[in-house]
């Protein structure tokens, strides 16, 4: 009997075309085109190549940011620790400063104590009257040992002619440099490190000293010597650094591990807000005195501390809140129920919390009435220190004396649950059992017990009731402007308001004690309906200084200082350790005044705005002060690019020289305005209204006018003087003051009768005698500054700005044609989704604007109607873009990246391009729903690279806390692919050719992408592999290297242990000639013969072989390339039989490695293995040896790979 015997049959995979990344489903269920991940491969020449690299297109990194100090106000409070007196070890203090001026008297830097006596520890100066009245260093510090004055000096300068050391880096040391003697030095260093002049002398013994570290200004009297100049790093070591090292440090930031050695690290690269980092483990933050309390809000993560949109962070600065009744305050509030036989209350929400090394909560003031600092005006709340414990005090002045109330049950220390969390405080009145008292009751959300404490009052009427209130401090005087002397609170407060009850009694008593209603956490509410607002103060701004109040009484509330008046953050001009975040690359071509055009890349690195010359190869920085926070938005205007971001601030706008704030502030303060008399001047007798502008004389943008002054006037008079406010915004060079006519009434005709042409008088003496009714008339609205916001767009001759923090759905518009004027009130629609979603973009679309939110669109069409100039349209409720540099204009649709998609929409139709509906089409669907960082889908970023037609999308993958990762999708072949690029953000800009490219911004420099070979180096193959001699799991040092030094820094390193065939992808800290330095640890100690490439790009992808039915048997025979090389090169196959999963691991596999010089054509590899189906890997690589080790980048030939054959035969024996 014959048997049947079956044969094997051959089975040919051909690879023709390449589809790109695709991960929708199992790489089992793809197309045998499609690949289920890849890595740096470039598809738009229809092959499958590895990317080009990048280059850096200018030579000096971007830096971090620093302070810089006016010279006014301006200082930096650090709180004592005692590690910082010099001990049993050499103590070092260094300091980095850039002088921007040359003083006409002695500025001081830093001190600590008082005087220059007994008191006095130390105190860093510059003093003009040195080496000949040329200028030079001074330290003075008292030894108690002789009792006498130590001081050091170090000449250096050249006068007031300018030159040395005006706008040079310093670096100044102080070091024990014998102990023995405790002979200390004093050195000044340039930025190369080369010693200016050094100084030494013998403090024996320190004195005792308790006193804070002042930075900016002396601690011997209030205003005096005040520092102008850009204050980069204090750092305070102790004897186990080595003392030459520290001081020979310059021009740089610490690394991770010199900061660790650190007793205080102060870098002042902080960019917002009122505190200072310490960048050791103590922590031990300053303050910025000059800077008032910050709005706090969901927005910066601070809701669970508030009640309603937003509330008040005090941190130490100069702020309060100044809160007053319009006219005069009610008799029953803060009085006597005795005489006026009512009852009042006051309410507010406070968390308290605690400074860096704080145990309990510091003394403070949270609310205070009158300008006695010891006695309120009849009613305060502070935190005070009672039976040596800190505890919260309510204080009340009776017809007798002062007195408190303690709630002695509720602790203040690190320990207690409160701190930190929202706490509503009620101070009020009343009879209770024999007689009145006062009473403070509080209570946290993190315990339920309501803590209350009174105590008697004589029962008298007061005596002084204050018209005045603040909140956050004590002010001994209202007066303006205001001097700032001492400290805010260290509190977070919300929600005040002010109660009185009901009238039915004449003598009501209080709460029964310890059965005291609860008042409700909601804003300004009371806890029943026998009591009634009289003035309430809810905080809900969330920006700005004019304050909503509300209530039965008139009242209002300013804050204090203005925005615009708190610290400089200026360019920095240290090498920082690690690079900051770029938020912004933009072109930015203008015509100049001799019609050529200025072609320059903006690009905003940390605070700083740069202007990038392709040409020079520079970075050069021209302005400062754009407060930290994520990426900008952009759009140009003719001659002016606006920018907005998320940093809690207004718009900017920048014209090639100067960067303002988009529009002036209105005064918030009231003129003066004082009559001459009688027969003095020509003004009538009569009632004349008062108002003050600010304006910019080189730009013409003027204010809103100020609140209005009334004087009466007799016959013939005229204004003697006026006080006038003062801006805090730099652009204001001219203030007008604007008269009505006699009993004209307040908001009728005003016309301009003085013009001051400074920003400096306070009071203007110049007689105001008459008015000219043909003279210019006061414009009363429309002329608001730009609101908060933190996306800005130019459609039709107008800037709309977006993204306010308590109005997120607003979108706000200029007038027409005047970018710079607004009307709060009127120009603005809500494009409220009824989804809560908030405005994330805004971008135009033909003849309408769009705004995206997360989770729709919206469009505003102009109507040519001054009544209602826009249309809205919600048009679609389900995705927009995620962030407002994910979404651009490109032929009349736009493409943008969503939260669960990428979209291409042209106005009506929408096509998702990462879940296509169409099955043949690959999808990058779990990759963008799931391998993306949530966290930081607001960074995306996107740009249109029109050399190649694709679309690129700078994003972070998972677990990344940067963007490290382009996804790139072609428009004309609709594949994608995937890039390590860890580049900041991604824009579309000119090159120095003038064509479009494609650009990013990558570690300080902006960059040139899809350039050359290898990532951020033009050097050779040769220069880029190194084999390493020795090394730690930091520092690895080569054979024969010779680079330049801290070239890599930032760039990476593949890494390849000889001994185990590990690659360690690491990055770059720093590099000499042969040796480099890593930011993160290889994985094992470098060893002698370990292999190393600097720049190198990994370059491959997977495929899955779809061969017949995958329910059978089959054996590999071989696989054949059609490619081309550039040279020497390496191709590396890695195979792997039944991996079904998404994940694959190359050292599972079967590794082939071929090399191909530049006249291969055709390669063939011989296969092997049988499986069901089987994952292919295929690249480059700079490994020779079959051995399947993670993959090593070529660094060789680029090879072209055009085709693919992989033949198999496919056994009669089914799968079991």
């Amino acid at each position: 009997m014959t048997s049947k015997v079956e044969r094997a049959r051959l089975y040919t995979t051909e690879y023709r075309d390449f589809a790109g990344l695709s991960d929708r489903s199992p790489p089992l269920g793809l197309q045998r085109y499609e690949s289920p991940d890849l890595r740096n491969v470039e598809f738009s020449e229809r092959t499958l190549k590895c990317r080009n690299g990048w280059r850096r297109v200018h030579s000096n990194r971007m830096r971090d940011c620093s302070i810089r100090f006016d010279g006014v106000d301006d200082y930096i409070r650090i709180p004592h620790q005692t590690a910082y007196n010099p001990g049993s070890t050499a103590q070092l203090v260094t300091f980095d400063v850039v002088l921007r001026t040359f003083p006409a008297a002695e500025v001081v830097l830093l001190s600590k104590g008082t005087g220059t006596g007994s008191s006095r520890f130390f105190r860093l100066s510059y003093d003009p009257t040195l080496n000949s009245n040329n200028g030079g260093w001074k330290i003075i510090a008292y030894d108690a040992t002789g009792a006498a004055l130590r001081t050091f000096t170090v000449n250096d300068g050249v006068g007031s002619t300018g030159g040395v050391p005006v706008n040079f880096y310093r670096h100044i040391s102080l070091t024990c440099t014998t102990y023995a003697t405790r002979t200390y030095t004093m050195s000044v260093y340039d930025s190369a490190g080369t010693l200016i002049g050094a100084s030494s002398t013998a403090v024996v013994n320190w004195i005792s000293s308790t006193d804070p570290w002042i930075v900016g200004s002396d601690t011997s009297s209030s205003g005096f010597a005040f520092f102008t100049g850009a204050e980069l790093r204090l750092r305070i070591h102790d004897g186990s650094f080595d003392a030459v090292t520290a001081t020979l440090i310059v021009d740089r930031e610490l690394t991770a591990t010199e900061a660790a050695t650190m007793t205080g690290y102060w870098k002042m690269n902080d960019g917002q807000g009122s505190r200072i980092a310490d960048s050791t483990s103590t922590a031990n933050y300053g303050t910025a005195e000059v800077e008032g309390p910050a709005w706090l809000g969901a927005w910066n993560g601070n809701q669970s501390y508030i009640v309603g949109r937003s509330g008040l962070g005090f941190y130490g600065g100069a702020g309060h809140v100044h809160w007053k009744p319009a006219s005069g305050l009610p008799a029953y509030v803060f009085n006597s129920h005795a005489t006026y036989g009512r009852k009042w209350a006051l309410s507010f929400v406070w968390t308290p919390i605690l400074d860096a090394g704080e145990t309990a909560v510091r003394s403070q003031t949270l609310f205070w009435t009158g300008t006695n600092t010891t006695d309120p005006g009849p009613i305060g709340v502070v935190v005070e220190s009672s039976g040596g414990s800190q505890r919260l005090v309510a204080k009340y002045r009776d017809g007798t004396n002062v007195k408190s109330a303690t709630l002695t049950g509720l602790s203040l220390t690190s320990a207690s649950a409160v701190i930190g969390r929202r706490m509503r405080i009620v101070v009020l009145l009343g009879n209770y059992g024999p007689g009145e008292r006062i009473e403070i009751q509080a209570r946290s959300e993190a315990a339920s017990t309501i803590y209350v404490a009174s105590t008697a009052t004589d029962g008298a009427n007061p005596g002084v009731l204050g018209n005045d209130w603040s909140v956050g401090r004590v002010l001994t005087s209202f007066a303006h402007p205001q001097t700032f002397s001492g400290s805010s609170a260290f509190a977070i407060l919300d929600d005040f308001a002010i109660f009185r009850g009901n009238t039915t009694s004449s003598n009501p008593p209080l709460f029964p004690i310890p059965n005291a209603p609860w008042w409700p956490w909601s804003s300004l509410q009371a806890p029943s309906a026998g009591w009634y607002l009289v003035a309430g103060l809810p905080l809900d701004e969330g920006y700005g200084n004019v304050l909503i109040t509300t209530g039965g009484n008139t009242n209002a509330a300013d804050l204090y200082p203005e925005e615009e008046q708190g610290l400089l953050w200026d360019e920095g001009i240290v090498e920082p350790y690690e690079s900051v975040e770029a938020r912004l690359a933009v072109d930015f071509n203008r015509i100049d005044a001799g019609g050529k055009v200025v072609r320059r890349k903006v690009v905003v690195s940390g605070t700083t705005l740069y202007e990038v010359d392709l040409d020079a190869a520079l970075a050069r920085a021209v302005r400062g002060n754009i407060h930290k926070g994520g990426k900008l938005t952009s759009a140009q205007y003719g001659d002016k690019l606006f920018i907005a971001g998320p940093n809690g601030k207004r718009p900017r706008v920048y014209n090639g020289i100067n960067l303002d704030w988009v529009g002036i502030r209105a005064p918030f303060q009231t003129p003066v305005p004082v009559a001459g008399g009688a027969g003095t001047g020509s003004l009538g007798a009569g009632t004349y209204h008062v108002y003050v502008t600010y304006r910019s004389a080189a730009t013409g943008a003027e204010s809103n006018p100020s609140p209005v002054a009334s004087f009466t006037a007799a016959a013939l008079d005229k204004i003697d003087s006026i006080q006038l406010p003062v801006s805090a915004d730099p652009q204001v060079d001219q203030r007008r003051v604007w008269l009505t006519v006699a009993n004209g009434g307040a908001g009728s005709t005003a016309y301009l009768v003085a013009t001051v042409e400074d920003n400096v008088t306070v009071n203007y003496t110049t007689d105001i005698t008459s008015i000219s009714l043909t003279a210019a008339t006061l414009t009363y609205t429309g002329n608001d500054e730009a609101p908060l916001g933190s996306i800005v767009e130019v459609f039709k001759d107008r800037l709309f700005v977006s993204g306010n923090p308590t109005e997120p759905t607003y979108v706000w518009y200029s007038s027409p044609g005047t970018l710079t004027s607004f009307n709060y009130t009127e120009n603005f629609e809500d494009l409220d989704l009824d989804s809560g979603d908030v405005v994330t973009a805004l971008k135009g679309l033909r003849d309408y604007i769009v705004a995206h939110s997360r989770d729709g669109r919206t469009s505003m069409t102009p109507t040519g109607s001054l009544e209602t100039p826009f249309y809205v349209n919600r048009l679609s409720r389900d995705a927009g873009a995620v962030a407002p540099l994910a979404v651009l204009e490109f032929e009349s649709t736009h493409v943008y990246a969503g939260e669960r998609d990428a979209w291409i929409w042209d106005g009506s139709q929408s096509l998702n391009i990462t879940s296509p509906n169409d099955p043949a089409r690959p999808s990058i669907q779990t990759l963008w729903r799931d391998g993306l960082n949530r966290e930081r889908m607001g960074e995306i970023s996107l740009a249109f690279h029109r050399a190649r037609n694709q679309f690129w999308f700078s994003c972070a993958s998972n677990g990344s806390d940067y963007n490290d990762t382009v996804l790139v999708y072609s428009w004309d072949q609709g594949k994608w692919s995937r890039y390590d690029l860890d580049v900041d953000l991604v824009a579309s800009m000119e090159d120095s050719n003038d064509d479009p490219w494609i650009f990013g911004v990558h570690q300080g420099f902006l960059a040139l992408l899809d350039y050359g070979r290898f990532d951020g180096t033009s050097r050779t193959i040769s220069q880029l592999a190194a084999i390493v001699s020795s090394g730690t799991t930091t520092t690895v040092t080569t054979y024969g290297g010779n680079w330049t030094t801290n070239e890599f820094k930032g760039l990476w390193c593949f890494y390849l242990h000889s001994a185990t065939e590990v690659v360690d992808k690491v990055r770059i800290a720093s590099n000499t000639v042969t040796a480099l330095t890593f930011y993160d640890a290889l994985s094992a100690t470098a060893a002698d013969g370990d292999v190393l490439i600097v720049c190198g790009l990994e370059f491959w992808a997977e495929f899955n072989l779809n061969m017949a039915d995958p329910m059978t048997t089959k054996r590999l025979r071989y696989l054949m390339l059609r490619l081309t090389s550039t040279g020497d090169s390496a191709v590396r196959l890695v195979v792997d039989s039944n991996n079904l999963g998404r994940q694959f691991d190359p050292t599972d596999g079967t590794s082939y490695v071929r090399e191909v010089t530049s006249a291969t054509s055709v390669l063939r590899v011989n296969l092997g293995g049988t499986g069901g189906n089987f994952r292919i890997k295929i690249g480059d690589t700079s490994y020779i040896g079959d051995e399947a080790v993670p993959w090593l980048p070529g660094l060789a030939g680029q090879i072209d790979i055009q085709a693919m054959d992989i033949e198999s035969e496919v056994m009669p024996a089914r799968l079991s």
